[in-house]
């Protein structure tokens, strides 16, 4: 009965997801979609890929952990290039960091 609930939540959310992603490749609301996909990659980096909790990231090369921080980093840097169309191609920098 749970795996039936988690599956309709699933099945919703990917539905809203879906619509988001439409109305953003229609023009409708790009900025607005692109702050939402944005923000779930971080969340999800932060959520789903704990590479600090392994405990052998220092320790193992080839442990669980290094695996991780790639898939970390790699959700991060979707966010951030969500994020660009947020700012605009010709955003300055030194405005944010004078």
């Amino acid at each position: 009965m749970a795996r039936m609930a988690a599956r309709h939540a699933l099945r919703r959310e990917g539905a809203a997801f879906d619509g988001l992603l439409a109305a953003g490749r229609g023009g409708i609301a790009d900025r607005a979609c692109a702050l939402v996909i944005a923000g779930y990659c971080v969340v999800t980096a932060i959520l789903y890929k704990q590479f600090w909790t392994q405990g052998d990231f220092w320790t193992d090369p080839d442990g669980k952990g290094r695996g991780l921080f790639c898939d970390f980093l790699k959700n991060l840097s979707l966010g951030a290039g969500f994020a660009e169309p947020i700012c605009g191609a010709d955003a300055q920098i030194d405005i944010l960091f004078p």
